[in-house]
Parts: C-alpha cells; structure tokens; sequence
C-alpha cells in the first residue's frame, strides 16, 4: 500500500507544479460562467501562440488558414495573440503583418456559418481527461473501485488542481473522462501538458 500512496502523491505533485495549468487559470477555463470558458476553449486552440517563447512562421501561418474560415477560431487567435503582446513576448513578422492588417481593417471577421461549435466546457474537458491520463502514468486506475477505498487518477487530479486553486470535483472530473471519446476530437488541438 505503500507504493500506491507514494505514486499517488507523486501524480498530485506532477499536476499541482505543471506549468501549463497554471497558466491555463489566466484565461479562465474553470471560471463558472459558461461565456468566459467559451472564449477560453477558442484561446487554447491557439494555445502555442500565448505559452510558447518561439512560433515559427509556418506555424503561425497554418493557425491563420484555420481562423480564417471560422470566426469563433478567428476570435480566439486574435485573442491568444493579444496574450502574446501582452506578456511582451516576440512577435514573427507574419504576426505583426496579422496584427497590422486586423488593426486597419485589411483583415475582415469571418462570417458565421453555424455548424457544431464546441461546449463552452470542451477546452477544461480536454485538459482534465490530460490530467487524468498524465496521473495514469503513476500506475493509479482512472477511476474509484466502489468496493475499495483506494485513491484513483481522478483523485489526484481533484486534489493536484485544487492546490492550483481550481474548483473542480471528482464528479466533474469523472463526467470528462466519461466524455474522453467525443474530447479526442479536439485533444490535438490543445497543447500536451
């Protein structure tokens, strides 16, 4: 039993100190207005642009065939850009040519088209089946054993993102890992962890 406790704490610690949660709590993917975690799914798409020092050209370029199609994607790499700018990070010369183009109106807004639209919680799913999958790694099951007491991934990460100050649940938690095929979906287009 006492390995089992020692991967469990190891798998909370790995969670509690991961730099990209930390971040992730800026553009509020756990915030309990389902707007705010909306814009959040749209940002982290373009996740690469706000938490990487460096994005090549080429890179920025495909992010921009997307966002270009899709005007929930356009917002949300605009968005994601604007976080750059603002942590002073450097921009490419493709980024700056966007920039210039969205700010005298060379860029025109995509229009809508409908179609599927992620769930406002589809970005905080994504991240916590990671989370789940990352504590897994620790030898810990996915879920409880109803008949045991024993602690689970989803244990450690309810407790991991709690000491981040994350309001999650372990039934929050379970109800993402539940939803794990329907997220893989989008699981590529957020940033491993």
């Amino acid at each position: 039993m006492g390995r089992f406790n020692e991967n469990f704490d190891q798998a909370v610690e790995r969670i509690a100190t991961d730099e990209a949660y930390k971040l992730l709590r800026k553009v509020g993917i756990f915030d309990p207005d389902p707007k705010c975690r909306l814009l959040a799914t749209r940002l982290v798409e373009f996740a690469a642009l706000w938490m990487e020092e460096e994005v090549s050209v080429e890179r920025f370029y495909q992010m921009l065939a997307v966002a270009k199609t899709n005007r929930s994607k356009f917002e949300g790499l605009n968005y994601a850009l604007g976080l750059r700018v603002s942590q002073g990070k450097k921009l490419n010369e493709a980024m700056v040519a966007w920039i210039s183009g969205i700010l005298t109106k060379e860029v025109s807004i995509p229009a809508s088209k409908g179609g599927h639209e992620p769930k406002a919680s589809t970005a905080r799913d994504v991240l916590l089946v990671s989370a789940v999958k990352i504590a897994m790694t620790f030898g810990l099951p996915a879920t409880r054993n109803p008949a045991s007491e024993s602690q689970c991934a989803i244990d450690a990460v309810v407790l991991g993102l709690s000491k981040l100050e994350y309001d999650v649940s372990y039934t929050m938690v379970e109800n993402a890992w539940r939803r794990r095929a329907y997220l893989q979906e989008y699981e590529n287009e957020i940033p491993h962890l």
